[in-house]
C-alpha cells in the first residue's frame, strides 16, 4: 500500500442536542483517498461536511467507524504513535483571515509547529518557513510581515503552507476557497494542484461548488444530510450525473455560453430539508426529490453502482434525463 492511502469506514459523528436527541451529523459515510489523489466533498450547507473533515483530523471523535492511514485506525491510537500519524493528515481551515494569529508575523506562524515538532535550530526554522512559502508561490521575504498586510489570497496560501510544515501526506481542505474573490479562487486551486504533482500530496477537497470540484478534483462524492448520496469519477458526475441531488445542484451551475444558459431547465427543490435530529424513513433526500414515490419512503437506497460511479437512489439518472428532455422541447 503506498504512503498516504486514507481510508474512512462506516464513520458517524453524532451530537447530542439539549431536550431534542441527538444530531446525527455524519452517518454511516465511507470513503477512500488514493495517495495524490484530490477527491471532491460537495453539499449544501449544514449536510456534515465539515463535521467530516473535523473527525479525519482528529478534531471530533466519532460515534462508531474508522479512519485509516495505510492501515492503521487513527480513531484507537494513543500516546506518540498518534501524534507522529495526526501529523500526515493535516487541515487547512476555511477563513484564512481568523485562522492566522494577528500577534505572530508570518514566519513565526510556519516556525511554531516546527518548533512544537522538535526543530529547536532557528536559523534551520527560518530557512524550512521560506521554503514552505516558496511552495505556495509567496516570496521568502513574506515572513516579516504579519496577516493583516496580505490579502485574502495570500493569507490562505499562508494557512496552506502551515498544513504542509509537518510534510503531511493528505491535506483536508475545508471550503478553502468560499471565503476568496472569484479571481483568487483559481489560484489556490493551481497551488494545490502544484503540490499533488511536486509532493504527491492527497487532498480531501469540501465545498459547495460543482462547478469548481470539477476542474481539480479526481473523483467527486456528493453529500446530503450526513450521508453521501453519489460518488464517481469528476468529468463523469458532471456530465451525467445519476442522483436527483447532484442533477440539481449542476442544473444550478452556470454555463459560459449565454444562448446555451438561457435555454437550460433547472431543477427547483420544493419541500423541507429534513432534520438530522429526525430523518424521515427511507431516502434522506425523498422530501424535496422531483422523482419521489413510496418506495422512496419505504426502503432506504444504499450506494450502489450507477453509471461511472455510484448513487444511493432507487432511479437512478432518470431526473437527468426528464432535465435534458425538458431542455430539448423547451
Amino acid at each position: 500500500m503506498s504512503a498516504g492511502h486514507l481510508v474512512i469506514e462506516s464513520l458517524t459523528v453524532k451530537f447530542p442536542v439539549q431536550g431534542k436527541g441527538t444530531l446525527t451529523a455524519v452517518d454511516d459515510v465511507s470513503l477512500a483517498l488514493a495517495p495524490g489523489e484530490i477527491l471532491g466533498l460537495v453539499g449544501e450547507s449544514g449536510c456534515g461536511k465539515s463535521t467530516l473533515a473535523r473527525a479525519v483530523v482528529g478534531l471530533e471523535r466519532p460515534a462508531q467507524g474508522r479512519i485509516l492511514l495505510d492501515g492503521d485506525d487513527l480513531t484507537q491510537l494513543k500516546g506518540s504513535r498518534r501524534r507522529q500519524l495526526r501529523r500526515r493528515v493535516q487541515l487547512v481551515f476555511q477563513d484564512p483571515e481568523s485562522s492566522l494569529s494577528p500577534r505572530l508575523t508570518i514566519g513565526q506562524t510556519l516556525q511554531e509547529p516546527l518548533q512544537i515538532m522538535g526543530m529547536s535550530d532557528r536559523v534551520a526554522r527560518a530557512a524550512r518557513a521560506a521554503e514552505l512559502l516558496e511552495m505556495v508561490g509567496l516570496p521568502s521575504h513574506f515572513a516579516s510581515r504579519s496577516p493583516g498586510a496580505l490579502s485574502g489570497g495570500q493569507r490562505q496560501r499562508v494557512g496552506i503552507a502551515r498544513a504542509l510544515a509537518s510534510e503531511p501526506d493528505v491535506l483536508v481542505c475545508d471550503e478553502p476557497v468560499s471565503a476568496l474573490d472569484v479571481s483568487v479562487r483559481a489560484q489556490i486551486m493551481n497551488v494545490l494542484l502544484d503540490l499533488r504533482a511536486d509532493l504527491g500530496v492527497g487532498c480531501l477537497f469540501i465545498a459547495h461548488d460543482l462547478g469548481l470540484v470539477h476542474q481539480a478534483c479526481d473523483r467527486i462524492a456528493v453529500m446530503y444530510l450526513g450521508s453521501i448520496v453519489e460518488i464517481g469519477p469528476s468529468d463523469a458526475l458532471y456530465r451525467a450525473p445519476e442522483h436527483p441531488y447532484s442533477t440539481a445542484l449542476l442544473s444550478a451551475v452556470p454555463v459560459a455560453d449565454p444562448d446555451l444558459e438561457r435555454s437550460r431547465s433547472r431543477v427547483i427543490l420544493t419541500g423541507e430539508v429534513a432534520s438530522p435530529i429526525d430523518l424521515p424513513s427511507g431516502c434522506r433526500f425523498r422530501t424535496r426529490c422531483p422523482i419521489g414515490q413510496q418506495r422512496c419512503a419505504d426502503d432506504a437506497p444504499s450506494l450502489r453502482p450507477a453509471g461511472a460511479g455510484s448513487a444511493a437512489c432507487h432511479f437512478p439518472g432518470q431526473m437527468r434525463v426528464e432535465l435534458a428532455q425538458q431542455t430539448a422541447t423547451g
